[in-house]
């Protein structure tokens, strides 16, 4: 430990602050997140002549309750793959179950192309299935799961596009083309056939874009929030074919998305319709809201941008999407008084879009992680003085109209720029964090056998994700319970089966060990540690913060061993690194006994 004092009290502490190493470029790290290879596009295949008698012309493709594929034209399988014969009697097809020793070598070129997630087995599982059906969507062939001969000759051909590359989505969106009524073909029929899948009221695969294929799309648009249309363009069947695509429910009711991302030229989607459809009513632009971001949208978001005083860029990111959709947004030549502010003055306890905005450029700029809810509780207080520090304005944790101005402008410092040295605009004060806008361990809830509820639910969810068996009902069991301590002794800390507060928020992260993971052989001996604690704890955190990059001598010159508000802030950066949701400066033993631990080198600065 003196050594450790030694190293603090020299001041050889390296003040060095670069970006994170990228997890996801180690196989099978702890702190792999969960990838969302979820495809954000699916094509139909090329159209063909119309179908004759098309009543009693048997489905081209059938998929029975297992999900075996019966395909009565295999032209669907190849339509869009010009190859030659020579080239596609080099293989053989493949399809689920089959154990060839080519099913490896198409594993590994699937894996290779990032289409792939679930390894390299030599078995043709359902994952593999899965990734041949993304490589199908990329040249608009019926996807069947069906590695046929053809495909394979496109798979493994040098040009082949890397999952998620420029080159893919060229490839995809090529693919497309606008369907109305009187459309025929085997596109129509794709499009049946997937509103079919998802249960919209397709009683007949016609391949003819019929009054019937008409109001299904028009369900499927309003499942969007969209106003309702007949027409299916290219942003609706981008969205259909997705694998989150939604399903159809007889309530009626919407599902548009939350967790906007930001659009720019050349983006297509239902989002993009949606904010076509509330530039039009404003007044922004005219036309019909086709889901594609051309030169138009480009240039009515401009407009808006210039409306609200903000910069000019023709990017429509998250906080600029909520501003859009909110009931602040002006009209299309409405000029703002002097002084005025778009943004309500926002503090604990509030609620609503403006909450949610809020949040979802605090997560955009790096100062919390996770999903917005609306809410405004403790977690977003400290989110915003998180922000407020590094940009130097006043810790209060409330978001007034003036601080939302400058968190939407292109002034505002990012988390990642603030800890790399970057200057906030803005001089900062030396003031300490607001302690009352920061969340504690007051009120902090444990979670033992007999519990019941929606958190442990959500616990026995996330025990099961991780591979720590239990069975999900609402109900703190002796399961449960013996799933927890499996994990307890997983991470190192003491097996006592209850889910504390700290073990709570530390089992949602990134840095959470699956059952493959023993990070420890022993039980750690570790103290929450917090904002006012002093002593040994302290002095050996303090060090390993140093050692991982996140404090600097000048961070704690005249503090060694005392928990203040910069040893709390490095907390906070490490929690960040570590993918917690809500970020509190709490160094809990399952916190420390990661940072202690081999694995702490996937957030080492």
């Amino acid at each position: 430990m003196n050594t450790k004092k030694a190293f603090l009290a020299l001041g050889l502490l390296s003040a060095t602050a670069v970006a994170l190493s990228g997890c996801a470029q180690i196989d099978e790290s702890l702190l792999d997140s969960n990838a969302d290879f979820s495809v954000n596009i699916a094509i139909p295949y090329t159209t063909t002549t119309p179908l004759p008698d098309y009543m009693s012309v048997p489905e081209q493709v059938v998929i029975d309750p297992n999900g075996g594929v019966t395909v009565n034209d295999a032209s669907l399988l190849t339509s869009s793959l010009n190859n030659s014969k020579a080239e596609e009697s080099q293989y053989t097809s493949l399809s689920l179950g089959d154990t060839k020793p080519s099913v490896t070598a198409l594993q590994e070129r699937l894996s290779a192309l990032g289409y792939c997630t679930g390894g390299v087995s030599g078995v043709f599982d359902a994952a593999t299935e899965t990734a041949v059906k993304r490589f199908e969507q990329t040249y608009g062939v019926m996807q069947t799961g069906i590695a046929t001969p053809a495909f394979q000759v496109r798979l493994f051909a040098q040009d082949a596009p890397v999952y998620g590359s420029e080159a893919y989505d060229s490839a995809v969106v090529s693919q497309y083309t606008t369907l109305q009524r009187g459309a025929v073909g085997s596109t129509v029929y794709a499009l049946q056939h997937r509103l079919k899948e998802l249960g919209y009221p397709i009683r007949d695969l016609t391949g003819v874009y019929d009054e019937e294929t008409e109001n299904a799309i028009r369900l499927f648009s309003e499942a969007y929030g969209l106003k309702s249309q007949s027409i299916a363009y290219i942003a609706l069947q981008k969205e259909l074919y997705s694998d989150n695509a939604i399903p159809y429910s007889e309530s009626g009711s919407t599902q548009a998305r939350a967790g906007l991302a930001t659009l720019s030229l050349g983006n297509v989607g239902t989002q993009v319709m949606r904010m076509q459809s509330r530039l039009i009513e404003l007044g922004y632009m005219t036309g019909t809201a086709t889901g594609v971001f051309d030169a138009e949208t480009e240039a009515a978001v401009r407009a808006f941008e210039e409306t609200c005083g903000r910069a000019v860029t023709g990017v429509l990111d998250t906080s600029l999407q909520n501003l859009l959709l909110s009931q602040s947004a002006p009209q299309a030549g409405q000029a703002l008084q002097e002084g005025h502010t778009l943004y309500s003055d926002l503090e604990i306890g509030s609620e609503g879009d403006e909450v949610l905005g809020l949040q979802n450029r605090l997560i955009e700029l790096g100062y919390a992680n996770g999903v917005g809810n609306g809410v405004y509780g403790e977690e977003t207080a400290n989110a915003v003085v998180l922000f407020e520090h590094y940009n130097g304005l006043p810790e209060d944790g409330r978001a007034t109209g003036a601080l939302q101005t400058y968190l939407y402008s292109s002034a505002a410092l990012s988390y990642d720029a603030a800890v790399s040295g970057a200057t906030p605009a803005i001089t900062p004060e030396p003031t300490p964090f607001a302690n009352n806008a920061l969340g504690t361990l007051q009120g902090a809830r444990t979670l033992s056998l007999n519990d019941t509820g929606d958190e442990v639910t959500k616990l026995q969810e996330r025990l099961n994700s991780l591979g720590y068996e239990c069975t999900v009902n609402g109900v703190y069991d002796q399961e449960t319970q013996r799933a927890m301590m499996a994990f307890q002794q997983a991470v190192g800390v003491s097996q006592t089966g209850d889910a504390s507060d700290t073990m709570l928020k530390y089992i949602y992260t990134k840095a959470a060990p699956a059952s493959k993971y023993q990070m420890f052989n022993a039980t750690q001996s570790y103290e929450t540690l917090q904002l006012g604690d002093a002593g040994e704890a302290v002095v050996s955190l303090q060090w390993q913060l140093w050692t991982l990059g996140y404090l600097t001598t000048e961070d704690v010159e005249g503090s060694v061993g005392v928990f203040d508000d910069r040893t709390r802030s490095a907390v906070i950066s490490t929690q960040l690194a570590m993918g917690y949701e809500q970020p509190d400066g709490v160094a809990g033993p399952e916190f420390q006994c990661f940072i202690f631990s081999e694995y702490n080198r996937f957030i080492k600065r």
